[in-house]
């Protein structure tokens, strides 16, 4: 089965905790069809995803030069993400970036 426009994805998001450059949730979100809403951490666990091999949901590696090879964006900040394609990141991390993001589909 091909992901199609109908289907949804969801976008991880990482801030950084620390000058030391740690990185900690801020949250979720779920985008079908461009339409965001909040997506609920007990429903969706990036941590438990990546854990199962074989389980519903994999990173999207499809935004090509904008994601490193564990599937983030970096960006100074969340609204530097404002369009579905990624492309308002960094495919690396750089001394002002503050937002990291990660894109989710569902396993087809």
């Amino acid at each position: 089965m091909e992901q199609d426009d109908t289907e949804g994805v969801v976008y991880e998001y990482e801030v950084k905790a620390t000058v030391m450059g740690s990185w900690k949730s801020d949250g979720l979100m779920y985008s079908d069809v461009h339409k965001g809403s909040r997506c609920d951490d007990l429903l969706f666990n990036p941590k438990k995803m990546l854990e199962m091999n074989d389980g519903p949901w994999m990173i999207d590696y499809s935004e090509g030069d904008h994601i490193d090879r564990e599937g983030w964006s970096y960006a100074p900040s969340r609204s530097h993400f404002q369009t579905d394609d990624g492309k308002g990141g960094n495919s690396s991390d750089g001394w002002n970036f503050y937002c990291r993001r990660r894109k989710w589909k569902p396993r087809g």
